[in-house]
C-alpha cells in the first residue's frame, strides 16, 4: 500500500518535529477565540487565543485601545466587567463594537478586495515612517549587516529601533540561530512580530489568483496558528497584524484573516520596486537575503533624519 502526502501534510510533520526539537515552551490545544475579559485592574482585554502550557490555561490578549498584545493565565481574567453599584456587569454588544480594535477589524475587512496590497498600507496624519521587514522562507542567510545598522542607530539615539518583522514559520524553522539573534537584541530592536503565514507558498508558473495563499489546498487557519505557536513557544508575543505573502489576497482570505481577529498589512513603499516613502508610509523590504536591492536602498534611507514609528501608531481610528 502506498500513501501520497501533499505538501501541507509534509509541512505539518516538519512543524511537529520542530515543536519537539526547539521549543522552550509546550503549547497545546491552541484555539482561536473571541472573548471580552477584564483584568484585575478592571481593564477590558479581548482574548483571541486560548492554549495550555505546563497544564495551565493561557490567553493571548489584545488591548482594545492600543492593539498591543500580551499573554496571561486565564484564571487571572474574569468574563464580566467589575461590579459597580447595582449596574449590570455584562459587556454589551454596543461597547464591544465601539472599541478601536473592532473598528479596525471592520475597516480592514471591507470591500474593495484588491488582489494585491489589500489592508493598511499608509497612515494619515503622522510625521514618521514605519519600517517592515519580511522574512519569507529562504535558503540564504539573513541580512545581518542591515540589522546591525539598526542596532547602531539604537545605540546612538538611546532608544530601541521600532521594526515590524513579517515572519514565516518556515523561516524560523530553518534559521533558528538567526531568529535567536533577533530575540537576543530586543532591548535594541522594538520588534512587532507580524504573521507572514507558516509555509508562504509560491509557484513561479502560477497566476496570482492561484498563487501564494490563494493556492489550492491551503489551510488558512493552520497557516496562521502554526506560526503563532512557534512564536509563543519561543516566548515571543504574536501581534494582531498579518501580511499576506506576495501581498496577494482575495475576499475569502481577507475574511478568514478577519475571523482570526487579525489585521492585514500592506505597503505603499516597497523599496525594491521603486516605490518612494513619504510621511506615513509603511516601508517594505526583505531581510531574508533574497532582495539585496531593497536592503541597499533601506541602508541609505535609515541614514536620513527620519522619525521611525512602531506599526501600532499607523492606525488612526
Amino acid at each position: 500500500m502506498t500513501f501520497k502526502l501533499n505538501i501541507h501534510a509534509i509541512l505539518i510533520i516538519f512543524f511537529l518535529f520542530f515543536q519537539k526539537s526547539y521549543a522552550s515552551n509546550s503549547i497545546e490545544d491552541y484555539q482561536s477565540i473571541f472573548i471580552p475579559v477584564s483584568n484585575s485592574q478592571g481593564e477590558m482585554k479581548i482574548a483571541i487565543r486560548s492554549y495550555f502550557s505546563n497544564n495551565q490555561q493561557y490567553y493571548l490578549l489584545v488591548n482594545p485601545i492600543t492593539l498591543v498584545t500580551e499573554t496571561g493565565k486565564a484564571i487571572n481574567f474574569t468574563h464580566r466587567k467589575p461590579l459597580q453599584n447595582n449596574t449590570s456587569n455584562y459587556f454589551t454588544s454596543r461597547e464591544i463594537e465601539d472599541i478601536p480594535y473592532l473598528k479596525a477589524l471592520r475597516k480592514y475587512s471591507s470591500s474593495p478586495y484588491l488582489i494585491q496590497n489589500y489592508g493598511l498600507t499608509h497612515s494619515d496624519n503622522v510625521k514618521g515612517i514605519f519600517l517592515s521587514i519580511d522574512l519569507c522562507p529562504s535558503v540564504r542567510p539573513f541580512d545581518i549587516s542591515f540589522f546591525k545598522k539598526l542596532l547602531e542607530i539604537s545605540s546612538k539615539e538611546g532608544n530601541s529601533f521600532p521594526v515590524s518583522l513579517a515572519i514565516s514559520g518556515l523561516w524560523i524553522l530553518h534559521h533558528q540561530k538567526e531568529f535567536n539573534w533577533l530575540i537576543n537584541h530586543k532591548n535594541q530592536l522594538d520588534i512587532i512580530w507580524v504573521n507572514h503565514s507558516f509555509s508562504h507558498p509560491y509557484y513561479k508558473s502560477k497566476p496570482l489568483n492561484e498563487n501564494f495563499l490563494l493556492s489550492p489546498k491551503v489551510d488558512m487557519k493552520n497557516e496562521v496558528l502554526m506560526t503563532e505557536k512557534i512564536l509563543l513557544q519561543n516566548n515571543q508575543i504574536p501581534s494582531v497584524f498579518f501580511r499576506f505573502p506576495g501581498l496577494v489576497s482575495n475576499e475569502l482570505t481577507v475574511k478568514e484573516i478577519n475571523k482570526l481577529c487579525l489585521l492585514p498589512i500592506g505597503s505603499d513603499a516597497w523599496l525594491a520596486k521603486g516605490e518612494k516613502p513619504k510621511p506615513g508610509s509603511i516601508v517594505l523590504i526583505h531581510g531574508n537575503g533574497n532582495e539585496p536591492k531593497g536592503i541597499n536602498m533601506a541602508s541609505k534611507l535609515i541614514e536620513n533624519n527620519i522619525k521611525w514609528l512602531p506599526l501600532y501608531k499607523a492606525l488612526s481610528l
